[in-house]
């Protein structure tokens, strides 16, 4: 008897309880925005994620000696520092450094650094 007791109780909140949920309405979706000319419009200019981040950077003997792995930005927004990974191999040893932005000159689409050697920057300072 008791178990018949059991499981009526608990069979009647399951039924009851399906059917409150039943009762209330989906929150309607916000409409979405329409794509226009201005959107377009609005958008326009450089991309530093997929125009500097990543980009190697080289020395004046021609060597790589590292990659862009961010950009400093002073509070007016203005580029101040780029951040480069230099040093190790396949990324084991690697660390970042800050350079002044207009250390670094872009050349044919291709990041110069003058006067740094691969040993000079291994001896500056771990950007964190």
């Amino acid at each position: 008897m008791n178990k018949l007791t059991a499981i009526t109780v608990c069979s009647l909140a399951c039924v009851f309880g399906t059917s409150a949920f039943a009762q209330t309405t989906a929150p309607s979706a916000p409409p979405a925005p329409a794509a226009s000319a201005t959107q377009a419009e609005m958008v326009k200019g450089w991309g530093v994620k997929h125009n500097l981040i990543g980009k190697n950077v080289y020395n004046e003997q021609d060597e790589k000696i590292g990659d862009i792995r961010d950009v400093i930005l002073n509070e007016n927004g203005t580029a101040t520092h780029y951040v480069v990974g230099v040093g190790g191999f396949l990324g084991m040893g690697e660390h970042d450094v800050s350079l002044p932005f207009n250390e670094l000159q872009l050349v044919n689409d291709r990041f110069n650094l003058q006067g740094y050697t691969k040993e000079r920057l291994k001896e500056l300072p771990k950007w964190k």
